[in-house]
């Protein structure tokens, strides 16, 4: 974050944890093991678990990334298990949440990235949908970006507001302005399918993860800015 600490999202744990950037937790979000009810059996941790979700429920099932806003309130995508996004304070006390399992506007299919844009915008990456869905931070939906996307995964967002965005079920990497309108796109479909974390260095070079060849370990891949 702006302060410089490092946030985990635990998946499986239905938690997140606030670090220093020399490994000391600092704060945990979350009771490790509990899961909210969605419809989604406990015992179903899988990565298509959001089929099941039959409701939207509280904090947390199988949540998937955190942002911040200027205010230090926190915006938690709550995907594989649910179909929420939820809001805390700076302070870490639960405030309200919003979505519900479906493709209509405001609707989700595993919200699987959130970012806060320089409007103070909440951006939304709604994987299984196959869209970006752009909210107030009140919950109130403002847009959904009419750009092609194939299971966009998460956001990084650069000082000159260029979104960077991995296509998980695509394999590809998409460049667009704050209004979804691409810039560039690239990458080896098939080969690269299941991208998933995206970054982008002082240098502006990027940084995203990759799998290898199914069934080894994902590595991360740098594409330096020509």
């Amino acid at each position: 974050d702006e302060n410089d600490f490092v946030w985990l999202t635990d998946e499986h744990h239905g938690q997140f944890m606030k670090f220093t950037t020399d490994g000391q937790l600092l704060q945990t979000i979350g009771a490790k093991g509990q899961r909210s009810d969605t419809g989604v059996p406990a015992d179903d941790f899988s990565s298509s678990a959001w089929k099941k979700v039959t409701h939207g429920g509280g904090p947390f099932n199988l949540p998937t990334d955190i942002a911040f806003a200027a205010s230090g309130e926190m915006f938690m995508t709550d995907g594989y298990g649910n179909a929420r996004v939820h809001k805390f304070s700076s302070d870490a006390k639960y405030l309200f949440s919003w979505g519900e399992p479906g493709n209509g506007p405001g609707q989700f299919n595993l919200p699987h990235g959130v970012w806060i844009d320089r409007r103070g915008r909440v951006l939304v990456a709604d994987r299984e949908n196959d869209r970006v869905q752009v909210f107030d931070q009140d919950g109130n939906l403002l847009t959904i970006w009419p750009t092609e996307l194939i299971g966009p995964a998460f956001f990084y967002v650069d000082d000159d507001d260029t979104v960077y965005i991995p296509e998980h079920n695509g394999g590809m990497i998409s460049i667009l302005t704050l209004d979804g309108e691409r810039l560039a796109r690239w990458g080896d479909g098939p080969i690269n399918r299941s991208c998933h974390g995206i970054w982008v260095d002082s240098h502006h070079d990027l940084y995203v993860v990759q799998p290898g060849e199914w069934g080894r370990v994902r590595r991360v891949v740098k594409y330096e800015r020509q």
